[in-house]
């Protein structure tokens, strides 16, 4: 008889286990559906193949056309019993190449959509001049901000970390200027403002099992959108306890965002799965998102984000779904966000959210992954200052 603590392991692996099974079919059948999936068919050895078939089916109608008509019912007096060959032939054949046909017409317009797309939602033409120039001084700026870290003592500590920190906001300045710059077709009206944040995450456990505790203020502001106790169900929080990674484009120099709030999420990785009690899937798409798979997390309207966790595996909790649509029914700050994970040795130590209070950012979500890619070595920077920073701070308690 196994012990009730290996049955508990297995019941979470099973768990955990179907759950991804579910995923991976979802996720198999949508790419079967999807155009993407048949562009090869648009390759010119198939398509010359194609239209050799289709010759040979026009000359295979034309050779045997008068055992092709003739087609006699099964249970009519004339019927022999035996099936027309040729009319079964000539009949299966004719949908097989139809269906062939539309599906290489399918992915051909989808092709030529991507290429208009592409086309219409390039960056301006100044926009690598821009900000290529703009990347090359943030470099500088933040090396000379680095060595200042690493060389500062006594009483300047505290100035030099508040210089690094503004720096921080310098970058993440940038960042949303790129996003609106590129936008700026896709930009309905002059009130549109873009944010940014940058998430701290707090891990329950170390890389070696230990425990880590998270600051009391996270426990209070998480509270709203978790299941206590939250080290049973959970790998750990995601969240902002003051404006000083915030800014926004409201304000013409990068100074922290006084309408940013507070707040703090629970997230759970899959791999953690198994070392939690009782782990609670979904994740809530944003933040938590990204911070649980290690990728970016694009939110084209905050109702996604309700209607995500509506539709997640495991059981839903009423208390959560309705804080959750109260504290997204405000859209005045935040309808569309994208959430960049900045990580170190594979483990996800902060997490930059830029969002805008219009839906639809970057182009609906088309140009995310061209977007994070050309911005990582901004996040690249992002990464090694906010460490250096950490480290004076911790070094240093009294100056939090």
């Amino acid at each position: 008889m196994s012990a009730p603590g290996n049955s508990h392991i297995r019941r979470r692996k099973y768990r955990a286990f179907t759950q991804r099974e579910k995923a991976k079919s979802t996720s198999q059948w949508v790419r079967f559906t999807s155009p993407a999936t048949w562009v090869d068919a648009l390759h010119p050895v198939l398509q010359a193949f194609l239209w050799i078939m289709l010759a040979s089916w026009g000359a295979f109608a034309s050779l045997w056309s008068d055992s092709i008509k003739d087609v006699v019912l099964p249970f009519s007096a004339t019927s022999s019993g035996e099936p027309n060959l040729y009319t079964i032939g000539f009949g299966v054949s004719g949908v097989v190449l139809a269906v062939t046909f539309a599906i290489s017409q399918w992915a051909g317009r989808y092709q030529d959509n991507i290429i208009i797309e592409s086309t219409l939602t390039m960056p301006p033409h100044d926009f690598w001049d821009t900000f290529g120039t703009a990347y090359e001084v943030l470099a500088e700026t933040t090396e000379k901000e680095v060595l200042s870290l690493l060389g500062a003592s006594g009483a300047t500590k505290k100035d030099v970390v508040a210089s690094a920190q503004e720096q921080v906001r310098r970058i993440l300045d940038t960042l949303i200027n790129m996003a609106r710059s590129w936008d700026g077709v896709n930009i309905d009206g002059q009130s549109v403002i873009y944010r940014a944040n940058i998430m701290r995450v707090w891990r329950f456990r170390d890389k070696e099992g230990n425990g880590v505790e998270a600051p009391t203020r996270c426990h209070e502001l998480a509270k709203a959108f978790s299941v206590a106790p939250a080290e049973s169900h959970y790998t750990g929080y995601v969240g902002i306890l003051d404006t000083v990674y915030t800014t926004t484009t409201e304000t013409q120099t990068p100074t922290p965002d006084p309408r940013c709030k507070p707040l703090a999420f629970p997230y759970t990785r899959e791999d953690d799965v198994c070392g939690i009690d009782y782990p609670l899937l979904p994740n809530i798409l944003g933040a938590p998102k990204a911070a649980a798979i290690g990728l970016h997390s694009y939110v084209k309207d905050v109702t996604d984000i309700v209607d995500s966790y509506k539709a997640g595996p495991g059981t839903k909790d009423d208390a959560i779904l309705s804080e959750l649509m109260r504290y997204y029914s405000d859209v005045s700050i935040a309808q569309s966000i994208l959430s960049v994970p900045l990580k170190l040795d594979g483990e996800v130590d902060w997490v930059v959210n830029m969002y805008r209070n219009q839906s639809g950012m970057l182009f609906d979500g088309y140009k995310v992954r061209d977007y994070v890619n050309i911005i990582a070595p901004h996040l690249h920077l992002l990464q090694v200052l906010l460490m250096e920073i950490e480290d004076v701070v911790d070094e240093n308690p009294s100056m939090v």
